[in-house]
């Protein structure tokens, strides 16, 4: 068997030191929703919709987002509050941490905005 050459331990050292830049961002918010979704062959995965508090305390305002639970702490907790949010018989009020927020484009289809485009 041959001995590995100084390139190849080069590639491998910097593949292992592979970094990453995300952006953070953290605050406040309600949770609206908890729904499970997937592909066909991989495990199920939850996302949580959350009404972020944002603005002075006299005059909040909220934006919408829809967070995927990486963590299965986190993720029990979620659930064990999943038939009062869905039941609407409480506020459940949560901190919560994301990386890279991403915008999605819709087009929303009855209402007032039907046929405008919207971000999720």
């Amino acid at each position: 068997m041959s001995k590995p050459t100084e390139n190849t331990k080069k590639t491998s050292a910097s593949a292992e030191n592979n970094r990453y830049f995300n952006e953070y961002a953290n605050g406040i918010g309600y949770l609206n929703s908890i729904r499970e979704f997937g592909a066909d062959g991989k495990p199920e995965r939850y996302a949580a919709q959350v009404s972020v508090i944002q603005g002075p305390a006299d005059n909040v305002h909220y934006e919408y987002h829809d967070l995927i639970i990486s963590s299965e702490t986190v993720l029990g907790v979620v659930l064990e509050h999943r038939d009062a949010i869905e039941a609407e018989e409480a506020n459940v009020l949560i901190r919560f941490n994301m990386a890279n927020p991403r915008a999605k484009a819709f087009i929303y289809k009855q209402g007032e905005r039907a046929g405008e485009l919207g971000l999720r």
